[in-house]
């Protein structure tokens, strides 16, 4: 398989789960409650992806409003449990290199012009 023909099928997987994402579909209103208590603008903002962690948590990747990337892992039973840690330095270096967060800053910029 080409490396565009990848490329285009995470571009299209991205997109699909971030419109559901965006119409708040996704998973449960604690889920949605978590990233606006964070201060993340749902409208504004990219999910790269997510996935499930554990029996009520969730692991992921988001681009925030301000282009800021963070790596999640969302208790759905407790907030206080969460973590959030901005991706940054070096580690945000080695994100920057891999096809699936290229695609979301793709979308991510293409959404805001």
């Amino acid at each position: 398989m080409s490396e565009k023909i990848l490329e285009a099928d995470i571009v299209k997987d991205i997109e699909n789960m971030n419109e559901k994402f965006k119409n708040l579909e996704l998973i449960n209103k604690y889920f949605y409650e978590q990233i606006e208590h964070k201060g993340i603008e749902i409208s504004k903002s990219t999910l790269i992806n997510i996935f499930p962690d554990g029996s009520n948590t969730y692991s992921g990747k988001i681009i925030d409003q301000n282009d800021i990337l963070y790596f999640f892992d969302l208790d759905m039973d407790n907030k206080d449990y969460s973590i959030w840690n901005k991706i940054e330095g070096k580690e945000l270096e080695k994100n920057h290199q891999l096809t699936r967060v290229i695609a979301a800053f793709k979308i991510h910029h293409s959404n805001l012009t």
